[in-house]
């Protein structure tokens, strides 16, 4: 098992906040767990400076392609 840096927290914490903004009707615990599912995903990545833009990218894939009625 992994630990997350400060950095990655905050980083990750932002990216939740931006998507938050971006998608208002789907409820912040969903997009909080798009997120985190995708960070333990890559956690083990060796190259991990552009995580959180990686991560930003996908989650907001996932989440546009909710239905309306699910989100």
């Amino acid at each position: 098992m992994s630990f997350m840096e400060d950095h990655e927290v905050r980083a990750l914490g932002h990216v939740i906040d931006l998507l938050q903004r971006r998608f208002p009707d789907v409820p912040r615990e969903r997009v909080a767990r798009e997120v985190m599912d995708l960070y333990h995903h890559y956690e083990f990545s060796k190259v991990r400076g552009y995580l959180a833009i990686l991560i930003e990218r996908e989650a907001r894939e996932r989440l546009s392609a909710l239905p309306v009625a699910v989100a």
